[in-house]
């Protein structure tokens, strides 16, 4: 059995999990779901990022383990969240059940003041950047947000 402790390697893939309203269409493919920056912000009364270890989990496993209201996995790759300034840290003390969890700490909180705003959102920006939409969760999460787009292009 793996320590859910041990340190996370750069070659590590983490993921992220988002709600429908942080999810978008990428401009340079119209047809393709994206993640969007505010995915990867700090709530007021967060401290880290919260992510799962892909070497510890799967994506189904993940969205089982998530709250519902998460219904995509963005990717990203630790040794480049690192590359950053920030640090991914097992965080399984905070959910004792899910030997994946993980944490993204040093983001800076977009609660804060204006230049701790502004820190927070380039950071958060170059997170969306170098993540991948992994998974959505299910079929019919696809379908809704093109349904969505359709209204919304239509208008």
């Amino acid at each position: 059995m793996q320590d859910p402790d041990a340190p996370i390697a750069c070659a590590e893939i983490i993921l992220r999990g988002a709600k429908r309203k942080f999810l978008g269409w990428n401009p340079a493919c119209p047809s393709q779901p994206t993640v969007l920056y505010q995915a990867f912000t700090l709530r007021q009364d967060e401290s880290y990022l919260s992510v799962d270890r892909l070497s510890r989990s799967t994506c189904e496993a993940s969205f089982a383990r998530w709250p519902a209201n998460l219904l995509a996995a963005a990717s990203l790759h630790v040794g480049r969240v690192r590359d950053l300034g920030l640090r991914v840290e097992p965080r399984t003390q905070d959910a004792p059940d899910d030997p994946a969890h993980a944490g993204i700490v040093g983001l800076p909180s977009a609660h804060a003041s204006e230049g701790e705003f502004e820190r927070a959102k380039v950071l958060a920006i170059a997170l969306c950047e170098m993540s991948r939409l992994l998974a959505l969760r299910g079929p019919e999460v696809l379908s809704k947000l093109r349904r969505d787009y359709d209204q919304r292009a239509g208008q």
